[in-house]
């Protein structure tokens, strides 16, 4: 259990006990009420937008002990116009990625994903809870769902994959539920890769990430096949690459960083 669980977990035991001894014994002063039900509001929303602090929901963020390999994932597609470009910048750079795919988008271009793993690299699924009919669902049902869309890239061709990202990357206890139930792993991100088109100068992408370029971290670059970002996310893919050269870091998959042994292999 982590931290912030556990402090999520003392913190509602902490409010249910003073709601019984409220409603049972004396009411609390109303001040005080209101400020631990502020303090607990806010306890909940720091949770939600922190995910790295895992407190709803378990995700594999870093990778302790490798200090000169790092998880590249790519998030969407595959997208005929983009896709193939990515997997260019990743044979320049001798890099391997995780692609999370869309199951729609593996339907409509079996024969791109399957030349994603030809490539060496490897798919995990992306998840669609945003979409209209998911959101509200119960966790079995999302469960089905993340069952039933793995099973459509297995049919085009895939291979099983255990690894599994939520839209957004602020999984609940629900979607934690729903993965368990599934038997998948939740993939988080410790940082997104920004286009550098919504960022300026090609430099500022490299100092922006100096701290999440190192050993062991995930990294994810989200891909669309919108015509007005295409560019940006190819060249934001390239300059993270080159800025992981400059480090003698090298991308891997999210297998390879925790099962492989790409640090022995380099000389570590």
């Amino acid at each position: 259990m982590t931290l912030a669980r556990a402090l999520l977990v003392f913190s509602t035991l902490l409010v249910l006990s003073l709601a019984a001894y409220s409603a049972l014994l004396e009411p609390l002063p109303r001040n005080f009420s209101l400020l631990l039900a502020a303090l607990y509001l806010g306890l909940l929303i720091w949770g939600h937008r922190s995910p790295q602090q895992q407190m709803f929901a378990q995700q594999l963020f870093v990778v302790p002990g490798k200090r000169k390999s790092l998880a590249l994932t790519i998030d969407g597609g595959p997208h005929p116009q983009i896709t193939p470009k990515v997997l260019e910048a990743l044979e320049q750079y001798k890099s391997k990625a995780t692609f999370f795919l869309e199951a729609a988008q593996v339907e409509k271009y079996p024969a791109l994903a399957v030349k994603i793993e030809s490539c060496g690299h490897e798919v995990g699924l992306l998840g669609v809870e945003t979409r209209a009919g998911v959101i509200g669902r119960s966790p079995r049902w999302l469960a089905q769902q993340i069952c039933c869309d793995a099973a459509l890239l297995v049919q085009a061709g895939l291979a099983s994959s255990r690894w599994y990202r939520h839209p957004g990357g602020r999984p609940g206890p629900r979607v934690a539920q729903a993965t368990r139930i599934a038997q998948v792993k939740l993939v988080g991100a410790l940082a997104r890769v920004p286009s550098v088109s919504s960022h300026g100068a090609p430099s500022k992408l490299d100092s922006k990430f100096a701290k999440s370029l190192r050993g062991g971290a995930v990294l994810q670059v989200a891909v669309s096949g919108k015509s007005q970002q295409k560019k940006g996310q190819v060249e934001s893919l390239v300059l993270m690459l080159e800025a992981c050269a400059r480090r003698e870091l090298i991308a891997v998959t999210v297998s390879e960083l925790l099962f492989g042994n790409v640090n022995s292999e380099l000389g570590s």
